[in-house]
């Protein structure tokens, strides 16, 4: 009877643990494989240009190729388009006697019937977005794996639970993201096919009340580049829904700046989101500032270009030390004040990342890890450290003189490669120093072959740890 009493009674504490996890947030379009295209609007709707206006039967959709963005495509069923003054020039879309954006025509076509398609620009909204809402409801694109806090599905007497949450708040709103159900599948199809597919579903949430549309541009850019930063590669918000009483009022469609799927090394753990509400509260503190704000734009910008192999890797070590020289002159220069002017600009590029390093408490030698780098290192009696291997191999890049080809060519194909990883994880340290993590990352200079081998405090806690 006893045992019986500690079963039933452990039913009931899970129950309530159950009880308390929040429930899940839905996508706002669910899409059953990558690239497929989400349709907006199928039936009439008018093109306007100088007062003069045409109707069309047709469909609004948004894809994905050549880039992201709503198209749209219909038969004249009214007007003329030749009587636009300008067939080249841009002309708005109406749907509803509501203006949904802008657009170009593409293609039209003369027979029976006339034929139009065009792309939208700018801003793309469907409904009214002069009304405030309650809630913002939103996809996330191609964002890689977290393991987050604890959410439920209750489905009639069934309940299901999963670990998606992950939460992130400043001074004005609380933001909130979950993983679909179905992430492990789904990550794996996108792995295979490219291209885009919406991973994680989220809300916005004003700590103030309603949610005007004219104050999410700002959050929406700054949280798109924070997330780009947690991903390694360009990820966004789509399809945001403004919601009053579970009422669609209006529908964003405009598309944000993504990129097409690519499986690339980060910095988050695997299976721990410690510390990265806190990443966004600092983040959203420096950002409130213009200029510091383009300073994380433009550093997660070349952070993003180099660990994306976007100029393979020799054009991605160049793209790396432009990263570190923004950094150097921000962090250490600029807010620290540690050299000013010409000591801060005079000394080599390899003092200026150790200097750099230095405030993270960051050690200058190569990781063991990093075995062609280090033989090259060896090879080379001038070469003292990693900052300067990791500039040699830049400049060897950059100032292509004779001498210089002569000394790239010499250079190991992998050497290259981990000098790449290496001003990377550089550019990974100094960020999360700005932002005042305090937590564990995983190391991409460590080795190790399953998840979490390579994960470490930063060097910085680790020091006072030790």
């Amino acid at each position: 009877m006893m045992h019986l009493r500690i079963f039933i009674g452990t039913i009931m504490s899970n129950m309530e643990a159950w009880r308390a996890y929040p429930d899940i947030i839905d996508v706002p379009v669910k899409m059953n494989q990558p690239n497929e295209q989400i349709a907006i609007h199928t039936g009439p709707f008018e093109l306007s240009q100088n007062n003069k206006t045409v109707g069309l039967e047709g469909t609004i959709s948004f894809g994905w190729f050549p880039h992201i963005g709503v198209k749209l495509s219909g038969k004249v069923i009214s007007g003329n388009p030749l009587m636009w003054d300008d067939r080249a020039a841009k002309v708005q879309l109406v749907v509803n006697s509501l203006i949904v954006g802008n657009a170009y025509l593409t293609h039209i076509s003369h027979g029976d019937e006339i034929e139009l398609e065009g792309n939208l620009i700018d801003s793309v909204v469907l409904g009214d977005k002069s009304i405030t809402v309650s809630k913002i409801h939103f996809g996330i694109l191609n964002l890689r794996y977290f393991y987050g806090e604890p959410v439920k599905r209750v489905n009639g007497t069934k309940v299901q639970t999963s670990r998606s949450r992950l939460t992130f708040e400043n001074g004005n709103f609380v933001i909130n993201l979950d993983k679909i159900e179905e992430f492990d599948s789904k990550h794996r199809t996108l792995t295979i096919a490219g291209g885009y597919l919406i991973l994680y579903g989220g809300t916005i949430e004003s700590k103030k009340g309603t949610i005007a549309f004219s104050d999410l541009h700002e959050l929406l850019i700054s949280f798109s580049h924070f997330l780009t930063f947690l991903n390694g590669r360009r990820c966004c918000p789509v399809i945001l829904k403004g919601m009053h009483n579970d009422e669609v009022i209006w529908t964003d469609y405009s598309g944000y700046i993504c990129e097409q799927f690519k499986s690339v090394p980060t910095w988050p753990c695997h299976m721990r989101v410690e510390g990265l509400g806190e990443l966004w509260s600092k983040w959203s503190e420096i950002a409130k500032d213009e200029l510091d704000f383009d300073f994380l734009k433009t550093a997660v910008h070349w952070y993003a270009e180099a660990n994306s192999n976007a100029a393979l890797v020799e054009g991605s070590l160049i793209l790396a030390q432009t990263a570190l020289e923004l950094i150097y002159n921000w962090l250490v220069v600029e807010q620290k004040g540690i050299l000013m002017g010409p000591d801060a600009t005079n000394i080599s590029a390899a003092n200026k990342i150790r200097v750099l390093l230095n405030q993270l408490d960051a050690n200058f030698e190569i990781p063991s890890s990093l075995q062609h780098l280090t033989a090259y290192k060896n090879s080379v009696t001038e070469i003292l450290d990693g900052p300067e291997c990791f500039v040699r191999i830049r400049n060897a890049i950059v100032h292509a003189n004779e001498d210089k080809r002569k000394t790239l060519a010499k250079i190991p194909n992998m050497a290259r490669y981990e000098a790449l990883q290496l001003g990377i994880w550089y550019i990974e340290l100094s960020m999360l120093k700005i932002l005042g993590f305090e937590g564990s990352y995983s190391n991409r200079c460590k080795g190790g072959g399953w998840a979490g081998e390579h994960e470490e405090p930063v060097p910085w806690r680790a020091k006072l740890v030790s």
